[in-house]
């Protein structure tokens, strides 16, 4: 029994200490909590509301703010008293509330825009120190107010003055200062700033007064001032003088109106306007390289940019079929019109002679009336889209009749093989092909004796099945690029057989 006690009574020992430490714990996250609450930002800028209200109340706001110097303008002859009034009225009358501005802000130092109601009042600043951090996230520091910059005025005029040499300009009469001037800013400008009334500007040269502009809060006087962006092989002459881009831009600042003329390289021109680039058509023929151009009888080569390129399947053809496309040139220009007569010649002499009516002429090849070799490319197109819906007939779901169309170990050849034998063509929906409609074939383009394109197009029409039952109607738009090579691709059997196989197919978007 005294065992027993002794231990009951060092249990309720242990067991008050723990509710103690407990109790205690509680107390202190407890007031962790609280003193987080009361150290968080916005009870300092709620606080400042309530004090900018009373002090408005009480009349002590205009000496606290010294409401006046926001009134004083040198520009500018105001009713302090009215403005005064009717900023005390706003901050005593309306809803005051604040918005946080975070790019205005950093950790220990806040911002927050002031309203009454929807006027914009002020804007308040506090800073923060002792930043410290209890049980590992309660960061906090204490915050006080730094300064409160009352807003006069929902409609703060300020904007950048410009005024160029032997120009005068006057805001309501007067003069604007050195110490406001931009010292970054090339042409002469001032920065004006807090207006509260929208003030009267006057340009003036040689006591002869001139109109001014606006663009956004920038105020000019009415010089003449471009910044012509001009292509390469455009020329921009002012007054009869060529100026030179810089970067592809061309500065023209005039005081009076300047004749300034577009001219391009093959004699083209057209009078500057704003409208101006609509007059200018970008333009790029790309041919073989060992083929020349000529434009309006102007050699390309004298004003165009030239770049090395490559026929937009070189990779492909020498991948399929291991063909090597040729070198090509890509002319780049710019013209004041469209209808330009381009010449292109080899060795042997002018090989076409065409109006350049679109953006881009490309001769990657020569364009042709009929299919060479009377080749069926239609009859390949169709086969290829019925293997695709698994209805060719014969072994492998048609895999040997595809194949004549195919270039052994291609791409096409694999994925031929891999769609025929595996399970994925097992879930093509039942269907019967009612009908091909629309067969067209167009832009055959040759590449030599081994090598030929041309864009195919129809129309698969099919009735759906569900259980030998019609289900729907569907059709299918075929609509590709189809490049064809020539070649023997059989296991060397002594014979040469060659035969037109698919090397490329893309579809048209």
């Amino acid at each position: 029994m005294k065992k027993n006690s002794r231990f009951l009574r060092a249990y309720f020992v242990f067991l008050a200490v723990c509710i103690v430490l407990a109790i205690a714990f509680l107390i202190y996250v407890f007031c962790i909590i609280r003193q987080y609450d009361n150290a968080q930002p916005e009870r300092i800028v709620q606080s400042h509301l309530e004090t900018l209200r009373t002090d408005a109340n009480q009349g002590a706001l205009t000496q606290k703010l010294n409401l006046a110097a926001y009134c004083s303008n040198r520009y500018e002859e105001l009713d302090a008293n009215a403005y005064i009034d009717a900023y005390c009225n706003k901050i005593k009358l309306g809803n005051l509330s604040y918005t946080y501005q975070a790019g205005e802000s950093s950790e220990l130092t806040k911002t927050y825009a002031v309203f009454s109601d929807q006027d914009h009042v002020g804007d308040l600043t506090i800073q923060g120190k002792n930043n410290r951090t209890h049980l590992f996230f309660f960061s906090m520091a204490d915050w006080s107010v730094e300064q409160f910059v009352p807003a006069m005025s929902n409609t703060v005029y300020q904007f950048t003055l410009f005024c160029p040499e032997n120009v005068q300009v006057l805001i309501n009469g007067i003069a604007p200062s050195e110490e406001e001037r931009d010292p970054a800013s090339d042409i002469p400008a001032y920065q004006i700033r807090g207006l509260l009334t929208k003030p009267t500007i006057t340009y003036s040269k040689n006591g002869k007064e001139i109109a001014y502009i606006t663009d956004k809060n920038n105020v000019m006087p009415a010089l003449y001032d471009y910044r012509i962006a001009v292509p390469d092989g455009i020329t921009v002459m002012v007054n009869g003088t060529r100026k030179t881009a810089e970067n592809g831009i061309v500065s023209v600042m005039e005081m009076t109106n300047p004749d300034v003329v577009l001219q391009d390289a093959v004699g083209n021109q057209c009078t500057y306007s704003e409208q101006y680039a609509d007059a200018i058509h970008q333009f790029s023929i790309t041919v073989l390289q060992s083929q020349k151009v000529t434009i309006a009888g102007v050699d390309a080569d004298t004003f165009a940019v030239k770049k090395e390129t490559q026929h937009p399947e070189a990779q492909q053809l020498l991948k399929q079929a291991n063909l090597t496309m040729p070198a090509y040139t890509t002319y780049e220009f710019a013209l004041l019109t469209a209808g330009a007569i381009v010449e292109i010649s080899d060795d042997n002499g002018i090989l076409e002679r065409v109006p350049l009516k679109t953006n881009e002429l490309n001769r990657f090849g020569t364009p042709l009336d009929t299919i060479p070799d009377q080749f069926d490319a239609m009859a390949a197109a169709l086969c290829w889209s019925k293997f695709m819906t698994d209805d060719l007939n014969g072994e492998k779901h048609g895999l040997y009749v595809i194949n004549q169309y195919l270039i052994q170990g291609s791409d096409y050849a694999h994925y031929a093989e891999q769609w025929a034998t595996g399970v994925d063509i097992g879930f093509t929906s039942k269907h019967i092909i009612d009908s091909f409609t629309n067969q067209k074939i167009s832009n055959i383009t040759s590449y030599g004796e081994h090598c030929f394109s041309c864009d195919i197009y129809f129309e698969k029409n099919m009735s759906l099945l569900s259980y030998s039952t019609s289900a729907g109607k569907r059709t299918d738009v075929f609509n590709s690029t189809i490049y064809f090579v020539f070649l023997d691709d059989t296991p060397d059997n002594g014979i040469d057989d060659p035969h037109w196989a698919i090397a490329v197919m893309r579809e048209i978007v």
